[in-house]
């Protein structure tokens, strides 16, 4: 897959890489004229290649736009540049739950948990009201940050904790099925995220 740091993608200039995991390359970016901090996500070559799991995508984004709640990274949009399907999402400041926990090397304090849990869980519970799955729940699809678009944060002036990659689960789900014969869509249901 090609390198898009330092390229200019729809008026988001790519500053660098953020990471890689199964569903594409993250890239911190910046627009310009809309003074924008953004993340653009750009899917796998294989699951770039494969017409079921881009419909699904941009399904996916478009109802994933639609969520408004301070728990949840906000979706600005999706494209394609240079036969490359990605998606806009805003930028959070701040480590994902998986970086804290692997820094402070011992459990964190019964008040971060509780914290955190009720975030979540209420980012969950708004996401479910409106038909929309995460999939994919872990440490890493969980960061710790004050984005722009939830000016209410909590009142200890701590953190909030976001969701991110919310059902992109599903596009490594619908892979699987088109590639697999010997496993029924069915038998998905039951499998550890």
């Amino acid at each position: 897959m090609e390198d898009w740091r330092g390229q200019l993608v729809d008026g988001y200039r790519i500053r660098g890489r953020l990471g890689e995991g199964s569903i594409g390359i993250t890239y911190r970016a910046f627009h310009p004229v809309q003074h924008l901090d953004a993340v653009l996500k750009v899917l796998s070559p294989h699951l770039n290649a494969q017409q079921e799991v881009l419909a699904e995508f941009r399904q996916l984004v478009t109802r994933s736009a639609a969520l408004s709640h301070p728990g949840l990274v906000r979706i600005i949009g999706h494209g394609v540049w240079r036969e490359q399907n990605y998606m806009v999402s805003e930028y959070i400041a701040g480590p994902s739950l998986r970086q804290v926990l692997d820094k402070l090397g011992e459990p964190l304090s019964w008040t971060d948990i509780f914290q955190i849990g009720d975030q979540v869980s209420d980012a969950l519970v708004y996401a479910h009201s409106q038909s929309t799955l995460h999939l994919g729940l872990r440490p890493e699809n969980v960061l710790l940050g004050r984005p722009k678009s939830a000016p209410n944060t909590p009142p200890d002036g701590r953190y909030q904790a976001i969701l991110t990659d919310i059902g992109l689960r599903r596009l490594l789900e619908i892979s699987f099925e088109a590639a697999s014969s010997t496993n029924p869509p069915h038998v998905l249901a039951y499998l550890s995220p």
